[in-house]
């Protein structure tokens, strides 16, 4: 079970990981924090807001992580982010959270490469 405790948009004053895309974001950047209980574990995190954005369509659009105990790992974004055809993430998810929708074209040059 998870609960969010304290949520804001914040301008970093040091760099931070995105827990989404894992991707490292330098000090000005605005991010998104969470603090929380989850399943008994007190933290927090920053999401880079294309990832908040991202998974706020994800939880609207489908069924993906819809039970908050499914939680979503490390840099899992990414993935999901990367292959939505795969995880069967319809291109709404990317046109509400201002994403380009990756091409299956592209997907298939990647693995034959």
């Amino acid at each position: 079970m998870c609960r969010i405790i304290r949520q804001s948009v914040r301008k970093i004053r040091k760099p931070h990981r995105c827990w989404g895309c894992a991707q490292k974001f330098p000090p000005g950047t605005q991010m998104e924090y969470l603090f929380g209980d989850w399943d008994g574990e007190v933290s927090d995190c920053y999401w880079c807001m294309d990832c908040s954005k991202f998974v706020e369509a994800i939880y609207k659009h489908t069924k993906l992580y819809s039970d908050c105990d499914e939680g979503l790992e490390f840099g899992e974004v990414r993935s999901l982010k990367a292959d939505p055809h795969y995880y069967e993430i319809p291109e709404i998810v990317f046109t509400e959270a201002g994403l380009p929708y990756p091409s299956l074209d592209k997907i298939d040059e990647e693995l034959s490469a």
